[in-house]
């Protein structure tokens, strides 16, 4: 019933690692599915749940939409709710299509720690490692390359220039780092949020898929 969470810079092949790393052990890889589910409880579109994937809103924009977008009513206090029921003014404040920042970070909280419970499954990026920190089944891993390693895989992976592809590996490991501090107040590159930290430039996915498996049972064992 053991949980992986594999923090990883883009480009570095982590997907395809925690892809295999599950089929090894017999577990499920969550990446694109818990988006799926985040859109499914939040009654939007996918594409609507993506928009929020750890890509942080520009915190200007974020504060005048807190400030001018209707609540939820999940978001809300007890008090506020009372308050509101009360008044005869509950139905105002119910929004069943829509999705901001916050909610979306709330809701993506919520299906990581069911999952979680659930066990055997390999959970992708969206800070399992700072969510889960206290969880003694949840192994947390690292994956990490120097930058011309990622630079060059994404050019393979895409098709892309040299020069795109260096701004598109700045651009996402960016916003992972920042997603990871608004939200759950870490450094994605500290070491000690995890188990193991593992360099794909020198070991390659098949090694990498090897090591981690071999972790996981002993860690669970």
């Amino acid at each position: 019933m053991g949980v992986i969470t594999i923090s990883r810079q883009y480009g570095t092949e982590g997907l395809t690692i925690g892809q295999q790393v599950a089929e090894e052990l017999g577990y499920s890889c969550v990446d694109r599915e818990l988006i799926e589910e985040v859109a499914k409880e939040a009654h939007v579109p996918v594409a609507e749940a993506e928009r929020f994937d750890e890509h942080p809103q520009n915190a200007v924009i974020r504060l005048v939409k807190r400030l001018i977008t209707p609540v939820y009513p999940e978001d809300l206090s007890a008090e506020q709710r009372a308050h509101i029921k009360t008044e005869g003014k509950e139905e105002e404040h119910r929004r069943p299509f829509g999705l901001d920042e916050d909610r979306f970070v709330r809701l993506t909280k919520e299906v990581i720690e069911r999952m979680a419970e659930h066990g055997n499954v390999v959970l992708m990026g969206r800070g399992g490692q700072a969510l889960l920190a206290q969880k003694k089944d949840a192994l947390h891993v690292r994956i990490f390359a120097p930058r011309e390693y990622l630079v060059n895989n994404v050019v393979r992976s895409e098709n892309l220039t040299k020069e795109k592809a260096r701004e598109r590996v700045v651009q996402v490991n960016r916003e992972r780092l920042k997603y990871a501090e608004r939200h759950y107040g870490i450094d994605l590159t500290r070491v000690e949020h995890y188990h193991m930290a593992i360099n794909t430039a020198r070991t390659g996915v098949e090694v990498s898929v090897r090591m981690l498996v071999e972790a996981a049972r002993s860690f669970w064992n």
